[in-house]
C-alpha cells in the first residue's frame, strides 16, 4: 500500500489540471520524502490535499452559507407564526454578531461529522477514540451556540442547572447529550458512504456498524441525560408519553432518518444520474417516515407544542405536517450544503474524484480503479 502511495505522486511535468492544480504533487511528494512516517499520517496528508482554488471555494461556500443563513434567520424570526422558541433565540442580542455566529454553528454542526468520518475511514483505529471525536465536533458547536443565543433560550432548551457544578459545565454536558444523536447519526451515515467510496460497500457497512456498536454507550448516556434526567419543562412536555426507552428510541430514529436524507443529498453530486433521481425520489418517503416516527415518540399534544407559535397552538394534522415538512427540508438542505465545505478540503479535479469514489461503488459516475492506498 505504501508503494502504491509513493507511485501515485504525479509527474511534475504533467499539466496543472491533471495534477489537481498542484496539490497532489505537493502532498504526495511529502509522502515520498518521508517513507518512514506513519501510514495513517501519509494517507491523511495525501487525501486531504486542497489546492489554492479548492481552499478559496471552501471559504466561498462558508461565507455564502453564513451570509445566506443570517439573512434568512433575520426574516424568519420576524414572521408571526414561527415557534416562540425561535423568535426568542436572539432577543436582546446584537444581530450583527449573533446571526453569523448561529449560522456558523449550524454549518459546523452539519459539516464536521463528514470531516471526522473521512479521517476515521483512513485510520480505522480512531474508532476507539469515538468519544474524543464526538467532543471535537460538539464542543465548538456548543461554544458557537452559547455565544449566539440568549441564556434564556439555552435554559428553555437544556434546562436550568440543578447540580451546582461550577461555571457552565452542567449546561455543556446537557448540550453534549442533546446533540449526540444528531451528530453521531451524521457521523455513522458518512462512515457508510465514505467507506463504500474508499474501498467497497461491505467495508462501508462494517465501518458504520463498528462505530455504532462503540457508540451505543454514548447514545444510552444521551438518552439518560436528556429524557430520564430532563431539567426543563419543554423536554418533559415533549417526552411525556410511554417508557423513556420508547420515547428516546423513536426520537433517535427520527433524527437518524433526517440525517440519512441530508447525507444522501450531500453525496448526490457524485452519483450517476439514475441514482441521483432515486436519491431525490426517496426524500418524500423518508419525510413521511420521519413524521410517523415523530408521532410515535411524542405525545399527541407535544407535536403542536413543538411546531406551533405558542403553548395554546391548535392545528389540523395537515397543517402540522406542512410545518414539519418545512423544517425537515430546511435541515436536509443545510446538511447537504454544509458538506460541500469538507468535500472541497480533499482537493479538486481528478484527485478528488479518485479520493471520493471507487470503481466497486456502483453509484459513482465513473467505473475507474479504486483509489490508491
Amino acid at each position: 500500500m505504501s508503494d502504491d502511495l509513493n507511485r501515485s505522486a504525479p509527474d511534475p511535468a504533467a499539466p496543472q489540471d491533471e495534477r489537481g492544480h498542484g496539490h497532489s504533487a505537493r502532498f504526495d511528494g511529502w509522502a515520498s520524502r518521508h517513507p518512514n512516517a506513519p501510514l495513517c499520517l501519509r494517507l491523511l496528508i495525501s487525501r486531504f490535499s486542497p489546492g489554492e482554488r479548492d481552499l478559496k471555494r471552501a471559504f466561498l461556500y462558508l461565507g455564502l452559507g453564513i451570509l445566506s443563513i443570517s439573512l434568512l434567520l433575520s426574516i424568519v424570526v420576524e414572521l408571526p407564526q414561527v415557534p416562540f422558541n425561535v423568535r426568542e433565540l436572539f432577543l436582546g442580542k446584537s444581530l450583527i454578531l449573533s446571526l453569523p455566529a448561529f449560522a456558523a454553528f449550524l454549518i459546523w454542526t452539519a459539516a464536521a461529522p463528514n470531516l471526522i468520518a473521512r479521517i476515521t475511514i483512513i485510520c480505522p483505529m480512531l474508532h476507539l477514540a469515538q468519544p474524543l471525536s464526538f467532543l471535537l465536533i460538539a464542543l465548538p458547536s456548543w461554544w458557537l451556540l452559547s455565544f449566539s443565543v440568549t441564556s434564556e433560550s439555552l435554559f428553555d432548551i437544556l434546562g436550568q442547572p440543578v447540580l451546582d457544578w461550577p461555571g457552565d459545565r452542567e449546561m455543556t454536558v446537557r448540550y453534549l447529550a442533546l446533540s449526540a444523536p444528531f451528530l453521531l447519526s451524521l457521523y455513522y451515515w458518512n462512515l457508510l458512504l465514505e467507506g463504500s467510496a474508499w474501498l467497497n460497500r461491505q467495508f462501508g457497512v462494517g465501518q458504520m456498524l463498528a462505530a455504532l456498536i462503540i457508540g451505543l454507550p454514548l447514545l444510552w448516556l444521551s438518552k439518560y441525560i436528556v429524557v430520564d434526567q430532563a431539567a426543563t419543562e419543554n423536554i418533559l412536555a415533549l417526552t411525556a408519553q410511554g417508557p423513556s426507552w420508547q420515547v428516546g428510541g423513536f426520537l433517535a430514529l427520527t433524527i437518524a432518518v433526517i440525517s440519512l436524507n441530508g447525507v444522501l443529498l450531500a453525496w448526490i453530486w457524485l452519483w450517476r444520474r439514475s441514482h441521483q433521481i432515486a436519491a431525490l425520489m426517496i426524500t418524500p418517503v423518508l419525510l413521511l417516515t420521519s413524521w410517523w416516527l415523530l408521532n410515535q415518540g411524542l405525545a399527541p399534544e407535544a407535536v403542536p407544542f413543538l411546531l406551533g407559535p405558542d403553548y395554546a397552538f391548535e392545528a389540523s394534522p395537515l397543517e402540522l405536517f406542512a410545518r414539519w415538512s418545512l423544517l425537515y427540508i430546511a435541515v436536509i438542505v443545510l446538511i447537504a450544503f454544509a458538506h460541500l465545505i469538507p468535500f472541497r478540503l480533499r482537493g479538486s479535479g481528478a484527485s478528488q474524484r479518485e479520493a471520493l469514489t471507487a470503481g466497486t461503488f456502483p453509484h459513482t459516475r465513473r467505473g475507474g480503479a479504486r483509489p490508491q492506498g
